[in-house]
């Protein structure tokens, strides 16, 4: 009788033994996806991500800049991000209000892969340290941007249409930030795969000139020049997951920036000709 005892309890803990050896299993499985993501620590929390990657907040009740030509320079720049109707939608329904929720949108599936290097597209490429940002409503007040105070420290590519020299500070803009309603409810609005650059670091920024009269240029795409490396600003979603459309920036993840630089220096060769010279300090 007590044989017939012991089987059953065996059984048992041999069940229990696998189940664990299970467990234990997915749990190794779900650890090794999350470093083949390229985070040793594991993907951050999209809340988290999201308050990282659009960290600039504005004020809904806000005036405005207080320097005079500042103020008209930003209410210029405001309207030109304006939404058009089109096809009778009316803008008004994407009103930011704040019963409205963040929201943070991406390219589309058949959307086409950016080129890692947009020299071409580039107006002006720039090594310089960010030294302030600051989020905006667009007037109409559907969309919610960022300008960056850029410190220009080398120039790789110049712009004929306004010219500027080494030194200088420049002011660039890109999509993305949040807006703190008088509540104290914060709402952030961005583009998953295009974070914003933070400041106090130094990047090699792709610029387009907003040729407006605003005096300011678009971001197409930033790469970190960290410790002798280069670290794409562009590519991940707040899920930690690669945007297919950015996979082309994630090739210079970690590479030397001798390395870069002589790359960046051939795609600006290759649409002005001969090699540019650097202008340093």
């Amino acid at each position: 009788m007590k044989k017939r005892k012991i089987f059953p309890v065996l059984v048992l803990m041999i069940f229990l033994a696998l189940l664990t050896g299970v467990v234990a299993s997915l749990r190794f499985s779900d650890t090794t996806g999350d470093l083949q993501k390229g985070n040793q620590n594991g993907p951050r929390p999209p809340v988290k991500k999201a308050e990282e990657d659009f960290y600039t907040i504005a004020d809904y009740s806000a005036s405005g800049p207080a320097d005079p030509q500042k103020r008209t320079l930003r209410k210029l720049r405001s309207k030109r991000y304006n939404m058009r109707s089109s096809k009778g939608v009316d803008p008004k329904r994407f009103t930011i209000t704040e019963q409205r929720e963040s929201s943070f949108g991406g390219p589309p599936s058949h959307a086409p892969i950016e080129p890692a290097l947009p020299a071409a597209q580039s107006d002006a490429v720039v090594i310089g340290e960010v030294i302030d940002a600051e989020a905006f409503l667009t007037e109409d007040k559907t969309s919610i941007l960022s300008e960056f105070t850029i410190h220009v420290t080398e120039l790789l590519k110049e712009n004929p249409l306004a010219p500027f020299s080494v030194g200088q500070s420049l002011n660039a803009i890109r999509a993305g930030g949040a807006v703190r309603f008088p509540s104290g409810k914060l709402i952030r609005y961005g583009h998953e795969g295009k974070p914003l650059p933070r400041v106090g670091r130094q990047y090699v920024f792709f610029l387009k000139y907003n040729d407006d009269g605003g005096r300011d240029y678009l971001i197409l795409t930033a790469y970190e020049v960290r410790g002798g490396l280069i670290f794409p600003l562009d590519g991940i979603g707040l899920s930690g997951n690669v945007e297919p459309a950015y996979a082309e920036y994630q090739k210079y993840n970690g590479v030397d920036e001798s390395r870069f630089r002589s790359e960046v220096f051939d795609a600006i060769a290759r649409n002005l000709g001969p090699k540019p010279e650097v202008t340093r300090p």
